[in-house]
């Protein structure tokens, strides 16, 4: 639950990071220029890119990070100074849970958490024994996922 939240959070946080670093004259101004180490005038490119509303959530955003306690401020720091170092694929991976995070409304979100804390709160070798099983699913061709998946709905009564 708060890993998703944190992971939302990164991306925001560090367009309004590079945001301020930007407005002081900085050499990062996006979040790719910190990987990429991208001069001044490409940062500002990338800024002047986006659109009025995008600016404007960054500055909302920019201003909610301001607020944060110092030590939620350094753990998202960190976390951003960690995504920016991921491979692309990693990247492109965080990114669709994002996409995905985000369609979902909010009794589906809390959903999510429920079953996330539920999963937390299993003994070891049970999280274990599951993260085995979501393994060996991810294997399967696409046509056996969708029978174990039309499966489990029947024994949940999801149909």
């Amino acid at each position: 639950m708060q890993r998703r939240r944190f992971l939302v959070s990164l991306f925001v946080v560090g367009l309004a990071l590079n945001l301020k670093a930007q407005e002081a004259g900085s050499t990062v101004a996006t979040a790719d220029a910190v990987g990429a180490g991208a001069p001044p005038d490409a940062a500002r490119a990338r800024w002047n890119s986006l659109s009025d509303e995008e600016k404007t959530r960054i500055r909302e955003k920019w201003q909610k990070f301001k607020d944060l306690p110092p030590e939620k401020k350094e753990k998202l720091k960190a976390a951003f100074s960690r995504f920016k170092n991921l491979d692309p694929d990693q990247k492109e991976k965080i990114k669709q849970n994002m996409k995905r995070w985000r369609s979902l409304n909010p009794e589906q979100r809390q959903q999510v958490r429920n079953k996330w804390q539920k999963f937390r709160d299993l003994p070891p070798e049970k999280k274990k024994k599951l993260r085995e099983r979501l393994e060996k699913f991810r294997s399967l061709p696409p046509e056996k996922k969708e029978k174990v998946l039309k499966r489990l709905k029947r024994r949940r009564g999801d149909q």
